[in-house]
Order: C-alpha cells, then sequence, then structure tokens
C-alpha cells in the first residue's frame, strides 16, 4: 500500500518536474537498462510473483517513450561514449539471465523498432 501511495508521488507531474531539474547535475551520461523478462498479459502469472517480467504491451511502450527522448545504442557504443567523455546522454538494454521469453517476446519488438539490446545467458549454476 505505502510503495503504491510513493510511486504516485513521484511520478506526479510537479516531483516529476523538480527530479528532472534538480537532478540533472548528477544525471550522467548515460542509463544501462535491465530486464529479465518479457511476457504478454496473460502469462504474467508464470513470473511466480517475482517482478521479474514486464508485459509485451508495457514493454513496447516503454521502448517508444525512451526512443521518443533518448538515444539507444549497443553497449559497444554506449561504452565508448563513456570513455570518449561524450555529453550525449544514451541508454543501452539488457537482459539478463537469458530467458526464453527475451527472444521469444522481447526480440520482436526491438526489431520492429530496431532497437539493440544486449542478452545474457546463464549457462550453468555455479554449484554444478
Amino acid at each position: 500500500m505505502l510503495k503504491k501511495i510513493l510511486k504516485k508521488i513521484y511520478i506526479s507531474r510537479p516531483i516529476y518536474f523538480l527530479t528532472n531539474i534538480l537532478g540533472f547535475p548528477w544525471k550522467g551520461r548515460g542509463a544501462i537498462l535491465m530486464y529479465h523478462r518479457i511476457l504478454p498479459e496473460k502469462l504474467l502469472e508464470k513470473d511466480l510473483g517475482l517482478g521479474l517480467a514486464v508485459s509485451c504491451e508495457n514493454f513496447e511502450k516503454q521502448i517508444l517513450a525512451l526512443k521518443s527522448k533518448y538515444k539507444i545504442v549497443s553497449m559497444d557504443t554506449f561504452l565508448e561514449n563513456i570513455r570518449k567523455k561524450n555529453s550525449e546522454f544514451m541508454i543501452a538494454i539488457t537482459f539478463d539471465d537469458g530467458y526464453k521469453d527475451n527472444f521469444t517476446y522481447a526480440f520482436p519488438i526491438l526489431k520492429k523498432h530496431k532497437i539493440p539490446a544486449l542478452i545474457y545467458v546463464t549457462t550453468k549454476f555455479l554449484n554444478k
């Protein structure tokens, strides 16, 4: 309950405006956004309440919003931008754990909007 109230306050127009204005000096030159799973709305319950999944519809909305405001680049380009101390703000998108749905559901959305992304694939558990 408290989490929902705080979220509503944080995303309200006055607070959002203030954080953008006051946070500018500490904004940095980029952001790496990390996702885990992208699933259709009807399959979100397969996330087992872990909060790792974003619906396909929501993911596409996020991509469109980000693309309209920022340059989304490959990890190589992102790192090159940081190394060169370029002031242009860029975003890189990654997926942790390499779930099958990254390819099944996220990839078509990324391809449709010509967005590069990096998928980190887990090959084994450390203790096996």
